[in-house]
């Protein structure tokens, strides 16, 4: 018998075409690339000469060849056009002429615990997650998910689908699950991922220098107490509590004129006890006419301790005469030294 011929085919990746004579004593082709390529054209294995009953032709696959069955880059053997994934994959292709035509049969490499590359008579879960290439598994391939879900690790650690659409809902971990909860306490957030801080919710304790509180005092002085204020002060403000002071910032004095002018009491002073703190000009209190006056805090006045009201009185003494209704506008703060 006549010694029988091995062919061997190196394919490269811009394919092209190489024929099979299948009149000489050639019946095993080899046909492996020197490494992994991905066809950018087809490559065709063909029959030259004119084959008989019975002619049978094993083709030892080597596999490492990408294709794309879809755009014509693809691996056919006498006319039957391997698969993507058998184009990939080490085999054995059995070719066999009928008398008709080549009947083609595709079988896989011992190791690789496939029964058939064109994926028939797979056992479900034999296939090792390293057999699968990486970035293989497209969305595609994974089963439908509702729209606005998530994958996340659940009971048993199977993969389970989290419904993740609630308008304006954040996935947030308890420790155990994730779960699609609802912004609540101090701000909102919209679907567009707009946040928002609700009305009240910013205190002062919450400010890295807390604000300064502005205070106004508007009191009417009756012609009775003016005339009697500096024998007996009028309390203004009270005393703000331990370690505070009052700091007065500015004021206005309005005489509102009616028929009797005061006399002989001196300028309007504001005190803590008899410390004076501020005063107003002698004429803002005496005048014949309705007037406006500033009242000004002193610059270099000074008191002997903290937590004192603040009074209103004259300089010299009581008023002799006089009964205008006197207005009193003070704006001040409280100063903490706790």
């Amino acid at each position: 018998m006549a010694n029988k011929l091995i062919q061997s085919i190196i394919p490269v990746l811009t394919g092209g075409s190489t024929a099979v004579n299948v009149e000489s004593n050639c019946d095993t082709v080899h046909i492996k690339p020197a490494a992994g390529i991905t066809l950018s054209s087809a490559l065709n294995i063909t029959v030259s000469g004119t084959p008989i009953k019975n002619t049978e032709i094993t083709f030892i696959y080597g596999g490492l060849i990408t294709t794309d069955t879809a755009t014509g880059k693809s691996v056919n053997i006498f006319g039957t056009e391997l698969t993507n994934a058998q184009a990939l994959y080490e085999g054995e292709i059995k070719a066999y002429y009928n008398g008709s035509a080549w009947e083609i049969k595709v079988f896989p490499d011992s190791e690789s615990g496939l029964s058939n590359l064109d994926g028939s008579g797979i056992v479900t879960g034999s296939i090792a997650t390293t057999a699968l290439a990486d970035d293989a598994v497209t969305n595609d391939k994974l089963n439908s998910m509702t729209r606005g879900t998530v994958k996340v690790g659940g009971t048993s650690n199977t993969p389970t689908d989290l419904d993740a659409k609630t308008s304006g809902n954040v996935l947030v971990g308890d420790g155990t699950d994730v779960n699609s909860v609802a912004i609540s306490g101090d701000i909102t957030l919209s679907s567009a991922g707009v946040t928002a801080i609700g009305a009240g919710k910013v205190t002062n304790a919450m400010l890295a220098t807390p604000p300064q509180t502005y205070y106004l005092l508007k009191r009417t002085i009756t012609s009775a107490e003016v005339l009697s204020m500096n024998s007996t002060p009028i309390t203004i403000i009270a005393a703000p509590g331990s370690g505070k002071v009052i700091k007065i910032l500015t004021g206005f004095v309005w005489v509102d004129y009616n028929t009797a002018t005061y006399a002989s009491g001196g300028q309007l002073e504001l005190r803590f006890g008899s410390d004076i703190m501020g005063t107003a000009a002698v004429g803002s209190i005496t005048t014949a006419t309705d007037l406006l006056s500033n009242l000004y805090p002193i610059a270099a006045a000074t008191t002997s301790s903290l937590n004192q009201a603040l009074s209103l009185s004259n300089a010299t003494a009581d008023f002799t005469t006089g009964d205008s209704e006197v207005k009193i506008i003070l704006y001040y703060t409280i100063d903490d030294f706790n």
